[in-house]
């Protein structure tokens, strides 16, 4: 095969015509090149120049199957000089390269991953022996492979690989002696040497922390816990290091509280108010025996409540003795009779030298004059004592008495020595003014009046007030009484009902028509009768619409279909106009014609013969509520309440019009004859 290649590039050496390639080489599965195509540069007409190599398909730089030899120039890139290659479609393989764990020969060294004669593969992972089966390894005893041989971990953080309670998770108690958690400290050690072993002490590198410590809840932050302890290094949240408090829900109440007088164990010691000799607003008090509110000295004791027949004093100086304390008053007693002068008071607990406790002495330097004269109650203060009553004794007058027991009623200041009764012979009731009797008792046939004008006749009883009736309308004026006398006095009357004694028809008989509509005019059904004028009523009754005020008897009836003036007759005063339009143009003219006749100002234009085309039933621009003129009503005419400066009270705006000076009293009536009038138009021309 090789001798027809070398024939076959000799024969293309000659430049004769190339024959056809050849089939591909069943050793190599390669194809023939084919022959040279004539002469380069180089060619002599000798044979060219050879080489050997190895096919390199996945170039890799290693190549397989039988060397070749032939022409230099006929060898392509996918040749190698190097063979061995155990895989020529993965450039991946070849001898030399890495070594993986991926169950392939990478190396072509007949060894596979952990199999490899030259060594683990290169991305092989670390396994440490976990003899004991802990979980953890022993980073003493490394094996490096694709796969984790028997007992072995990825974990290197034993730290004795011969016993399984021997590991990083381990949890170490104080009665361990070894390192068991393997962070190479045991439960014992002692690393601050403060004397707690590390498994108790909460910071083993200072000596100043030790073991933990007791904390209690402390519900009411009060500083004091309550309840089972937690043992800690640090405080949990809402405990304190100092139990006792009794009270964990009211923060006023723990051990070190001030006990106070509240019936309750402010400090926890168990005891309260009295029974606590700790309590801090004791009150002091003393007997009070004699009960006049001063207490015995040396009686005194400390307690919350004040204890019955105690006072919060020790004034007394005699505790037996009611009327003897410091607000005793002694009196002096000069004449040394036993009675003081009530002139001479020393107010003293212990009595001073020559007082006494009674000031009824009438005269202190004689000691024959001691207690006055008797006065008697006066209880109905007529002036006249009370002869039943408890007189008293003494040198003046006291409150409410009198010097004599004359009084036969102390009750009734009407009856005293002083009360008069006259005769009832008639026996009506009514005393003869003239048969007059004076006597503290009532005698026979008498009584306490003397208002009889004859005491001989029953039938002719009390003089009677008479007041005067100047208008004679028979109701008499209460401000002017003329006399009290059994017969009347002339234009007089005995009563005094009347409102206006000037006046025959304001009396209580008078009739009032309400006026709801408040035009002046009253509506005949409803009426009351009295004398004083009642609000809202009048007294004329012509109106024919009390719900209308423009309405009633004098307006003009002008044409709207309404009997505007009460006549019975609607529209009866048309044509009989005394205003009209032209009337009102030439008011316009005089006084409007700069703003409203030529330049329409605000939108009123009134030109110089249109005034009732542009201003009735025309609503108004700056009162959208009412018209400019509304015909029979001038109070709903705005041009109206412009012109007199009333539109601010209807709700309106602006200043009063003619900005230039108000219209006289004859442009004014004009206007408001024409409106009453009903805003009659100009004649239509032909």
């Amino acid at each position: 095969m090789r001798l027809f290649f070398a024939g076959f590039v000799w024969v293309g050496c000659t430049g004769e015509e190339p024959a056809p390639a050849s089939p591909p080489d069943s050793d190599t599965g390669m194809s023939t090149p084919p022959a040279d195509t004539g002469p380069d540069d180089t060619d002599t007409g000798t044979p060219c120049e050879t080489d050997r190599w190895y096919v390199d398909d996945d170039r890799d730089g290693f190549g397989t199957g039988p060397q070749i030899e032939d022409c230099v120039d006929l060898r392509g890139p996918a040749t190698s000089d190097v063979d061995g290659d155990c895989n020529d479609a993965d450039d991946t393989i070849f001898p030399g390269a890495p070594e993986r764990c991926n169950e392939v020969d990478d190396d072509c060294d007949m060894g596979i991953d952990d199999a490899d004669p030259d060594g683990p593969p290169v991305d092989a992972l670390t396994f440490y022996a976990d003899t004991d089966q802990d979980g953890f390894g022993d980073v003493l005893a490394p094996v490096v492979a694709c796969v984790a041989p028997p007992f072995s971990v990825e974990d290197a953080t034993d730290c004795d690989d011969t016993r399984d309670d021997v590991r990083p998770d381990a949890v170490e108690t104080c009665a361990d002696l070894d390192d068991r958690n393997c962070d190479g400290i045991s439960p014992q050690d002692d690393g601050d040497g403060d004397g707690s072993p590390v498994c108790e002490d909460c910071n083993d590198i200072d000596a100043a922390i030790a073991a933990p410590q007791d904390w209690f809840f402390d519900g009411d932050h009060d500083g004091f816990g309550d309840g089972v302890a937690v043992v800690a290094c640090l405080a949990p949240k809402d405990h304190v290091a100092t139990s006792g408090d009794c009270n964990d829900s009211d923060d006023e109440i723990f051990p070190t509280a001030d006990e106070v007088c509240d019936g309750v164990d402010n400090n926890c010691d168990m005891l309260a108010d009295d029974a606590d000799p700790a309590t801090i607003d004791f009150g002091t008090f003393w007997d009070d025996t004699d009960q006049d509110g001063f207490g015995a000295p040396g009686t005194e004791v400390e307690v919350c409540v004040m204890p019955a027949g105690t006072v919060t004093n020790d004034d007394d100086c005699d505790d037996t003795e009611p009327e003897i304390n410091p607000n005793t008053v002694w009196w002096a007693d000069g004449d040394q009779d036993g009675f003081g002068d009530a002139n001479s008071p020393t107010t003293s607990c212990l009595q001073p030298a020559n007082t006494v406790m009674d000031d009824r002495d009438c005269d202190d330097a004689n000691p024959s004059v001691t207690l006055g004269e008797l006065w008697y109650p006066d209880g109905d203060s007529d002036g006249f004592g009370d002869g039943l009553g408890s007189p008293v004794q003494a040198c003046t007058a006291p409150a409410g008495t009198v010097a004599n027991a004359t009084d036969c009623d102390d009750l009734n200041p009407q009856l005293n020595p002083d009360t008069m009764w006259y005769a009832d012979t008639d026996m009506d009731g009514l005393g003869d003014p003239i048969a007059v009797t004076q006597s503290c008792l009532q005698p026979p046939s008498t009584v306490d009046n003397a208002d009889d004008c004859d005491d001989t006749e029953a039938e002719i009883g009390a003089a009677s007030a008479w007041y005067a009736d100047t208008d004679l309308d028979g109701y008499g004026d209460p401000a002017n009484r003329i006399a009290v006398a059994c017969v009347a006095p002339l234009n007089t009357v005995d009563n005094d009902d009347d409102c206006d004694d000037a006046d025959v028809d304001r009396n209580p008989l008078t009739e009032w028509y309400q006026d709801a509509d408040d035009d002046g005019f009253g509506d005949l059904a409803v009426v009351t009768m009295q004398c004083l004028q009642p609000s809202g009523f009048v007294d004329d009754d012509t109106d024919c619409d009390d719900a209308d005020r423009l309405v009633h008897p004098g307006r003009f009836d002008f044409a709207n279909g309404v009997d505007t003036d009460c006549d019975g007759v609607p529209d009866s005063d048309v044509g009989f106009e005394t205003t009209t339009a032209a009337d009102v143009q030439m008011v316009v003219n005089a006084r409007c014609a700069a703003c409203h006749t030529v330049n329409g100002t605000g939108g009123l234009l009134m030109g110089t013969d249109n005034v009732w085309a542009s201003t009735v039933n025309q609503p108004s621009g700056q009162l959208s509520s009412m018209d400019l003129i509304e015909p029979g009503d001038p109070d709903n005419s705005y041009i109206w309440r412009k012109i007199t400066g009333t539109q601010i009270a209807a709700g309106g705006a602006g200043s009063q019009m003619p900005t230039n000076g108000a219209l006289s009293s004859a442009d004014l009536d004009v206007w408001e004859t024409w409106i009453l009038e009903g805003a009659v138009p100009p004649p239509v021309v032909p």
